[in-house]
């Protein structure tokens, strides 16, 4: 998850309640935190970081593990779900969700020869990444016309993050830099940032393993 705070004089990298936390500076009156909590319950989302920190803005990547089996992405599914709704009703809103399908370098290229008897038709990567976008904008679209469980205005923005033609893969950094500087154009109108050149590495390792879902 990200949210917003007025800048320390430098980025740093800590661990609260087992969660890797980065503090990166993207202008000069404003940094970006980023908390990984890949692996947490419910409960501990909902209390430690949805509703602990209303007054701040608050951002969310949710990685989707695009080389996992499909029959998984049901289950997947359901979580980005629950967090969204949950972010959206929040106090203090959300302000930008981002579906990342990460781990495409797992797949196989489309028209991978030496591939063809796994079925290429069920395994190349354009096909894999269009099936599970397709299945995302279906429960995001249920979840945007959720009336809020408040008067207020939704201003909450959603994309997923596929990284086209290159795909994204936190294990090779393929696509990461776009993915970064995504949420900063998201959340501050930043058309460029060096957030990827200040990120220690360790929410990196976390996004590379795992789940096949998770919450950055």
């Amino acid at each position: 998850m990200a949210s917003t705070v007025p800048p320390t004089p430098f980025s740093s990298s800590s661990e609260s309640n087992d969660h890797a936390v980065e503090e990166l500076p993207v202008t000069r009156k404003t940094s970006l935190v980023l908390s990984d909590i890949g692996g947490s319950d419910r409960r501990e989302v909902r209390l430690h970081f949805l509703h602990s920190v209303p007054i701040l803005d608050l951002s969310i990547l949710f990685f989707i593990d695009a080389s996992a089996p499909l029959a998984t992405l049901p289950s997947v599914l359901e979580d980005l779900v629950y967090h969204v709704t949950y972010a959206r009703n929040r106090a203090g809103g959300t302000r930008y969700v981002g579906v990342v399908l990460n781990k495409q370098d797992l797949l196989s290229p489309a028209g991978d020869r030496e591939k063809e008897y796994q079925s290429a038709s069920l395994n190349d990567r354009a096909t894999v990444v269009e099936r599970i976008k397709e299945e995302v904008h279906k429960v995001m679209a249920q979840v945007m016309k959720a009336p809020l469980l408040d008067a207020r205005e939704d201003t909450m923005r959603w994309e997923v993050l596929d990284g086209k033609k290159d795909g994204i893969s936190a294990k090779t950094g393929v696509g990461v830099k776009d993915v970064f500087d995504t949420v900063a154009r998201a959340v501050f109108g930043v058309e460029k940032t060096g957030l990827l050149g200040v990120v220690t590495g360790g929410l990196l390792e976390t996004i590379t393993g795992g789940p096949p879902s998770g919450l950055g």
